[in-house]
């Protein structure tokens, strides 16, 4: 899991509506690699008690040690109503601590489940495709020139509601087709 990383103050206020207080502290602790979820930057705009969590000094004196139950007690102390839903989560490899609700988790252990099931299915053989627009390139592929130009000319001239919609019995390619 990854926080929010970005460390440009005046865009963390207008993201997440932080004071300036918060999203420099936010910033700060960037430095010492431990960050918020978007989901806790944006409660510490709304909760007193939560933007005292992300303002507190004791995050910023020893981020790397603190543990999850230091983190619970001390988002109480300032009066987080959802102290009890902190989680840190360390990424061993890379050395980032992140600040987490537990909704967070299970978000994305869900979101991580459904790409799981996406991907089985498209090794199974089944593709879940968004429908697209067709391109230029697949257009001029499947109608010539000529077939274009007649489609445009029918579906701006004709009185006859059925030639505004078909190409008068011919195929993409041009070829004669029963009706």
């Amino acid at each position: 899991m990854q926080g929010e990383r970005e460390k440009n103050r005046s865009s963390l206020m207008q993201r997440y509506g932080l004071s300036r207080r918060a999203a420099t502290r936010v910033v700060a602790l960037l430095q010492k690699q431990l960050d918020f979820t978007p989901t806790l930057l944006e409660m510490a705009a709304e909760d007193e008690g939560a933007r005292k969590l992300v303002t507190s000094r004791e995050l910023m004196q020893n981020p790397e040690d603190m543990q999850e139950d230091e983190l619970r007690a001390v988002a109480q102390d300032c009066g987080c109503e959802d102290a009890d839903l902190l989680r840190l989560v360390r990424d061993e490899e890379s050395g980032w601590t992140t600040v987490a609700l537990e909704d967070d988790l299970i978000a994305e252990e869900a979101e991580r489940q459904q790409q799981m099931t996406e991907e089985e299915a498209a090794a199974g053989g089944i593709v879940k495709a968004e429908p697209t627009g067709m391109s230029r390139a697949e257009t001029e592929e499947l109608f010539s020139s000529e077939a274009v130009s007649e489609l445009k000319l029918n579906a701006l001239t004709s009185q006859d509601p059925d030639r505004r919609t078909e190409l008068r019995g011919r195929t993409a390619t041009g070829e004669d087709g029963e009706r």
